[in-house]
């Protein structure tokens, strides 16, 4: 409902602040950027530099790896409901979280196209778990009438990786003169983030504006995110 006069509208800058300073849902903004960071660090920019330094193998192989990688990301993804059943999306996001960071450890010693397909595949479904379940948290720390403002804040975190990570990264490895530098940052980011979810425990019992709200649809909206 409304209340008189146009004094109950927010401003869209007013509402983008609050959201990034809000106690739960800035430090899931955060883990959302520095997750998407290192995703697209790892698959979409360094990827086919990793595979011909240190796996030694040609265009197409690395092709083939790029849709492994994708297809048990997409798989675990479509499967979620069936851990959701049994945990939590906070379990699940701080198991999604360190299983990815060792993932990325793993990845620092990959060297032969076995260990390729552990790492990689070890990596893709425990991105594809924390990511799901990002998603969730947030849009299940705002209210109902918030829901939108605050997945689009979170997309527009996602577009922003995309701009920062591969001039990083570059950058990285043009001053190292090895892709192997990528996975060790991208173990240390994840590592360095997990604090964060400390934060979020809260996350399903108040909205951004600190009332107490219902839960009865949390659940459904993390489908609309596989």
């Amino acid at each position: 409902g409304g209340g008189g006069g146009g004094g109950g509208v927010e401003r869209p800058g007013l509402a983008v602040l609050r959201h990034v300073r809000h106690r739960t849902l800035g430090p899931l903004l955060v883990m959302r950027f520095v997750h998407g960071f290192t995703f697209t660090m790892m698959v979409e920019t360094a990827f086919g530099f990793y595979n011909r330094e240190l796996l030694r193998v040609d265009a197409r192989t690395s092709m083939y790896l790029l849709c492994y990688v994708g297809l048990m990301y997409s798989l675990v993804q479509a499967r979620m409901s069936a851990f959701t059943k049994r945990f939590s999306d906070l379990a699940l996001a701080r198991f999604g979280l360190y299983a990815t960071a060792a993932a990325l450890v793993l990845w620092c010693f990959t060297r032969t196209l076995p260990m390729a397909l552990l790492s990689y595949g070890a990596y893709a479904v425990a991105a594809g778990i924390l990511n799901t379940c990002l998603y969730s948290l947030i849009s299940s720390a705002v209210a109902r009438d918030s829901i939108g403002s605050a997945l689009g804040l979170s997309a527009s975190v996602g577009s922003l990786t995309r701009v920062t990570a591969p001039t990083i990264s570059g950058v990285a490895i043009d001053a190292l003169g090895s892709a192997t530098v990528i996975p060790i940052m991208g173990a240390a980011l994840m590592f360095a983030i997990a604090p964060l979810l400390s934060r979020a425990r809260a996350v399903k019992a108040f909205d951004v504006g600190g009332k107490k709200r219902d839960d009865d649809d949390a659940d459904g909206r993390r489908t609309q995110h596989l």
